[in-house]
């Protein structure tokens, strides 16, 4: 990876970001939960002001999200819901993940949340791209040994390398990750902070440093702190890239004809019960006026069915 010199740029509003397009209460819960459960970790010594604002930026806008296509809505759930909530939790959990690594330095928590993110992100654009994978991945095989007797997942490094390098360093700096996350060599000569250049008789290889106390398994120092930096920046671009991808996925389905059975009755169970008041005056006018009560209630449920419909985009 081509390292660059850390950049001064502070979040700036753009039209994809939705947090402050939410209403005042909804803003408020958001801030609040912020406020008592991330904001300690967000606030580290390591990070920069501006690195801070962008985490407090991008929690708040993953929430907006979780907030806006999980939890908002009916009771009732169907797959597509259940794996946006696999999608935003864990971009959330990648955040945390990262923020946790750094004081002290944690090689392999900040190794894995950066892949994982990498990973989240080639899986969204192959869901965007193929709507048909996106409805069946939930229920395909895992076990690679039965490839042959079962459709198969397709394997992550494949969706990662479709990536490429071309909207951000994806494959190249996955494959550098890997080699760290793994026992090779590299990641063995990371954890030792081992440096100096390899002679050829082998003598004087390294020039390992060796924490006598063990309280930190990777000792802060200018190499190494760069390192991180620079890492820590094409995760927050990650995270950038990540809400691009999210709002992209409008894929709506139901995974089998009884799922959409048990969806629609659902759906008219909880009409049924949070607007009895209207529906009973619906029937008890239509007694009134002689009229067909049966047709005055249908009338009224497919009326609400369709705000439901417009209100919650289901």
């Amino acid at each position: 990876m081509k390292h660059s010199k850390r950049q001064p740029e502070w979040p700036e509003e753009h039209a994809h970001y939705l947090f402050k397009r939410l209403s005042r209460s909804e803003r408020f819960t958001i801030s609040l939960v912020y406020f008592k459960t991330w904001r300690r970790i967000v606030n580290l010594k390591t990070l920069k002001k501006n690195e801070r604002a962008y985490f407090k930026h991008y929690l708040k806008e993953i929430h907006a999200r979780y907030y806006l296509r999980v939890v908002k809505g009916g009771g009732y759930v169907k797959t597509s819901r259940l794996i946006l909530n696999y999608l935003i939790s864990k971009a959330n959990e990648n955040i945390r993940a990262i923020l946790l690594s750094l004081e002290p330095y944690n090689l392999t928590i900040f190794v894995q949340a950066i892949r994982s993110q990498i990973e989240l992100n080639a899986l969204l654009k192959k869901y965007i791209a193929d709507a048909n994978y996106h409805q069946k991945h939930i229920e395909l095989n895992e076990d690679r040994s039965k490839v042959k007797e079962f459709e198969t997942v397709i394997n992550i490094n494949t969706l990662v390398n479709k990536l490429g390098n071309e909207t951000l360093p994806y494959k190249s700096c996955y494959d550098e990750l890997s080699l760290i996350l793994h026992p090779n060599p590299s990641a063995i000569k990371f954890y030792a902070q081992a440096e100096g250049t390899p002679t050829p008789d082998g003598e004087g290889l390294f020039q390992p440093r060796i924490n006598y106390y063990f309280d930190e398994t990777i000792t802060s120092t200018k190499k190494y702190d760069e390192w991180f930096n620079n890492y820590l920046w094409l995760f927050l671009s990650l995270i950038e890239h990540y809400l691009i991808l999210i709002d992209s996925l409008k894929n709506d389905f139901y995974i089998n004809d009884m799922e959409k059975e048990q969806f629609q009755s659902f759906v008219l169970s909880e009409v049924i019960n949070n607007n009895k008041k209207e529906i009973l005056k619906a029937a008890n006018s239509a007694i009134k006026n002689n009229d067909d009560v049966t047709k005055s209630v249908n009338h009224t449920i497919q009326r609400i069915l369709k705000n439901t419909k417009d209100n919650d985009g289901e």
